[in-house]
Formats: C-alpha cells, structure tokens, sequence
C-alpha cells in the first residue's frame, strides 16, 4: 500500500489563527497522554545519587530535568484524516470529531525543519531515566544557563523519538525545537551578570511557566519586562510583544514570551474540519481560510462503512 504522502495535526480549532498565519505551537510532554513519552521518572533518590556522582547539588539535577522538559515537540501524523483508519486520531485528539485536522506536504516540512523532522521508533523497551539524566548532566555540566539547542544524538533518537510499541498505529513523525527553552536560557546568561542573579529556585521558576496555559503565559509575558527590567530605556517595545518564532529564527531576547512557544510551518495544503464542529465556529474557519486562500472542508459521517471506499465522505467548503 502507498504510504500517506502528507502529514497531518490534529488540534483544536481554537487554534485556527496561528495556523493560517503558518505558525504552531508544539506541545511539552508533561502534556502528552502517554506518561513514558519523552518524561523522565526518577524518585528523590535517584536524583540525590546521580547528583552526587555528577558533582552537582541536587537543586541543579532538577534544573536539568527541567531543562530536558522544557524541550518542545510536534507531532504529526502520517494518516489520512479521510480515511477509517484516522478514527482514533479524531477521537484521541480532536475531541471525537469536534475540532480539525491539518495537513502539510510533508516534503515541505522537512526542507523547512531538516534534521529534526523524523519518524518516531516503536519499541517494545525504552530509554532508562537514569542513564539518560546521568549522561546529559555529564555532557552539559557547564553553567546551568548556556545553551540546550545542542542535544546528544542518542538522546534524540532514544528519548524524544522513542515510543511504546503500542502507539504504533499513529505513524507519528515529530519536529523537535528549541526556541523556548533557548529563550528562558538567554534570560540567565543576562541576569547572571547582575549583582543580584537569580536564584535556583528562581531558574526553575522560569522553566516551570511551561505549565501555564497559552493565553496565562501570554498576559503574564506582557508585564514581565515591568517586573524585571524597569529602567532600561532601550525597549522597542515595552509591553513584551517580542519572541523567537522557533529555532529557524533565533535570536536571544530579553523576555519570556508566549511566541516563543510557537514555531514556523509551511502553509497547509488543506484544512479538514471534524463532523462535530458547529456552524459559529465553522463560519468563522471559513472566512479566515478564504483570507489565506487555503482549502477547507468538513467530513460528513457516512450511512454506512463501505470496504471498498474505507473514507469518510466531504463537502468542500472552499478551494
């Protein structure tokens, strides 16, 4: 059988004016569904031995768990949305039809994101927490605040595009970037220059706002400049509207920010809303894709499965 020649991610359509404007957020992995995706699980005393043995404290064991964490994916999958086979997508990651599917030329992405665009490995065994904390402290034992954009090639390949066998049936390909980790990053290699650096417990602070939501991180990123750098006169722009749009564009910024969280992408090849999705919401898709001249459509659950057809049917709404 022909391999599926695109990718697709299935998001909320909430979302919708970050992907016309060819931008997306990828996800950290605290809030992937699978708890061995990409998570270190190590007790206090398995960080307190590894501390010991790497020479550091074990405040600053935790800041490189953090550190890890704060390391940024995108998955696609590498499923036609159109067909039976994406049911479980729809339903594990578009709320049971209710939001969208996005579809990318996968040739694209990859000249866009190469080296970093790759299939995920299904195994039956993963990677050891221990071992892969142990070895990245060994190698980054440099000041906590220097860059993270240069992760070990076993770590990449045995951590972050490992997964259960069981999750075979995805096809996942993912993306893995660095922009907001380099962004927290660039802020310690500043403020350590001060004669008030910050703290451990203020560092992990900064990695933990990982947890916030998107608009949270975005209201609280436009006072943050206020918070921490109150005389400097040379802002371009004070309310914090400043960010990385991903590794592709980096450069060091003074601020955290909620568009360090999101990444360039190329334009969708087409946008497939789920049979769920209201006539409101659907209304305004619309108008924002005939803007941007993508194609749109929505599936329509058919009377029944047919084997030898084995998709959804769809009505176009535009091309």
């Amino acid at each position: 059988m022909k391999e599926y020649e695109n990718v697709v991610k299935f998001t909320k359509t909430d979302y919708i004016s970050t992907i016309v404007e060819n931008k997306i957020k990828p996800g950290f992995a605290h809030e992937f569904n699978d708890p061995f995706d990409s998570m270190l699980h190590l007790s206090e005393k398995d960080i307190i031995q590894i501390a010991e043995e790497v020479k550091v404290t074990t405040d600053i064991a935790k800041l490189y768990i953090e550190q890890i964490h704060s390391i940024q994916i995108l998955s696609l999958i590498k499923v036609n949305p159109l067909s039976y086979k994406s049911n479980l997508m729809w339903g594990h990651y578009a709320s049971s039809g209710k939001e969208m599917a996005v579809i990318y030329d996968s040739e694209e992405v990859q000249k866009m994101w190469p080296g970093t665009f790759r299939p995920v490995k299904y195994k039956q065994d993963l990677f050891n927490s221990k071992q892969i904390l142990l070895k990245h402290i060994k190698l980054y034992n440099t000041p906590i605040y220097q860059r993270c954009d240069q992760v070990d090639v076993e770590l990449l390949n045995n951590f972050f595009y490992s997964k259960i066998k069981d999750w075979e049936y995805e096809t996942e390909y993912r993306v893995i970037t660095f922009g907001y980790i380099e962004s927290i990053n660039s802020i310690f290699r500043k403020y350590e220059l001060n004669p008030n650096p910050l703290s451990i417990a203020d560092k992990i602070l900064f990695y933990q706002l990982r947890h916030l939501n998107f608009n949270t991180l975005k209201d609280l990123s436009t006072r943050f400049k206020k918070i921490v750098d109150p005389v400097n006169k040379n802002v371009k722009n004070p309310s914090g509207t400043v960010g990385l749009n991903g590794f592709n564009d980096h450069a060091t910024i003074d601020i955290p920010h909620f568009d360090t969280l999101l990444i360039n992408m190329p334009k969708p090849k087409k946008i497939i809303l789920g049979w769920g999705v209201d006539y409101l919401k659907q209304r305004k898709i619309l108008l924002e894709c005939k803007e941007k001249n993508i194609m749109l459509s929505k599936l329509l659950i058919p009377s029944g499965i047919i084997c030898e057809n084995n998709c959804y049917q769809e009505e176009i709404l535009f091309e």
